[in-house]
């Protein structure tokens, strides 16, 4: 595989990534919520979560590209 192919498949893996994490941890606290006396999980924390696995992610790419090709 190509380091440009690499690269176009990582932009894809990122938000794949993030959004399916971000949405667990969503519905995890909506199952918490509803069994326990948990406050539900805001937009603001969704999305600094959203963010937060967005860039584990691109840490993630980058590092594999990195060890795949310049190693």
């Amino acid at each position: 595989m190509s380091l440009p192919v690499a690269i176009v498949l990582g932009i894809m893996f990122v938000p794949i990534y993030a959004c399916f994490w971000a949405f667990i941890f969503r519905w995890e606290n909506n199952r918490r919520v509803k069994r326990n006396n948990f406050e539900p999980m805001t937009k603001k924390s969704f999305y600094v979560l959203l963010l937060v696995h967005a860039v584990s992610a691109i840490l993630m790419v980058i590092s594999a590209i990195y060890i795949s090709y310049f190693s």
